[in-house]
């Protein structure tokens, strides 16, 4: 991957993850934007368009006059993503455009997949135009970091390559990954009803949709959460809390989110206290977790799931 880091054009090093397991430090590649928001020039549009109601924790995205709302803005949502005519198109845009600018603890560097192999780029807009290519709005399902395996190679989370050609008819030729969290998340996916059915509905990403990674005394990389060093939440907070504003931004619910991973949810539960960004959030076990120490439990978390995702 390449590294993104103040100096341009740097290499990234070999990247050693000693597990994936959101449960356990330096497990799970993540990242975030920096991007401003701007303000939305409405008389750009129609008599009306998609509005997200995204200061408005408890709100859903509705459909507003443009007459009514020429002349305001709504912070949270980007002029370019709001240019963008379906969701799809506002999803590509905001993951080619994904940079972070800030500062880090020393020792953590922040990697961008999206710039170290063009078919990423490729088969990440290849599926979100395949299942996104609307305005309707959908449910935030929110993960931790992508995996170096999962949306680190395939731009999708929670999708290695295996599950991009075989559910979503994807191919990728210049890498072939498995993902445990894969595994799980496309079962469950099956049973809810399908690929097509379960993303009209739903939509998965993450604070940090980039990668990080950490230094060792051994001068080793190794793969970090976005929570795994408290300087690093200090540092990153801000441009977290902009990154899931512009996930909002694309066109979600917000009046209940689903949390993927038990810590994971203490941290966002910390970002929404001083954001307001979510109404209730619902938190259920991280697939790793599930995969690598629940495994004969799979079944009952498959219907947990399901029946979490139905009832809202």
């Amino acid at each position: 991957m390449h590294r993104q880091t103040k100096k341009h054009g740097a290499i990234a090093q070999l990247v050693e993850q000693r597990t994936e397991n959101p449960c356990v430090p330096s497990s799970i590649l993540g990242g975030t934007t920096n991007e401003t928001a701007n303000s939305l020039d409405l008389s750009k549009f129609g008599e009306s368009c998609f509005y997200p109601r995204c200061m408005d924790a408890a709100a859903k995205p509705i459909k507003v006059s443009r007459k009514s709302f020429i002349g305001n803005s709504c912070t949270a949502f980007n002029f370019s993503m709001a240019m963008a005519n379906t969701f799809a198109d506002r999803i590509v845009k905001f993951n080619r455009n994904l940079h972070y600018t800030g500062e880090l603890p020393e020792g953590f560097q922040v990697m961008n997949p999206y710039l170290d192999n063009p078919e990423t780029l490729q088969v990440m807009e290849q599926f979100y135009r395949k299942y996104y290519n609307d305005s309707e709005p959908r449910r935030f399902i929110v993960g931790i970091n992508p995996s170096r395996h999962g949306a680190g190679v395939t731009g999708v989370p929670f999708t290695d390559t295996k599950r991009l050609e075989e559910v979503c008819g994807i191919r990728m030729t210049s890498a072939h990954t498995h993902e445990v969290s894969s595994v799980f998340m496309y079962e469950m996916i099956r049973e809810y009803g399908g690929a097509g059915k379960f993303y009209r509905q739903f939509y998965i990403n993450s604070p940090f949709p980039l990668a990080i990674v950490r230094q060792t005394k051994e001068g080793k990389w190794l793969n970090a959460n976005y929570y795994d060093d408290p300087a690093l939440f200090r540092m990153t907070e801000n441009f977290m809390i902009d990154s899931l504003k512009k996930h909002i931004g694309l066109g979600l619910d917000t009046s209940e989110v689903f949390i993927l991973g038990k810590k994971n949810a203490d941290y966002i539960e910390k970002l929404n206290r001083k954001a307001k960004l979510f109404g209730r959030l619902t938190v259920l076990e991280h697939p790793r977790y599930i995969q690598q120490y629940k495994s004969k439990d799979q079944r009952s978390y498959i219907d947990k799931y399901i029946l979490t995702l139905e009832r809202s």
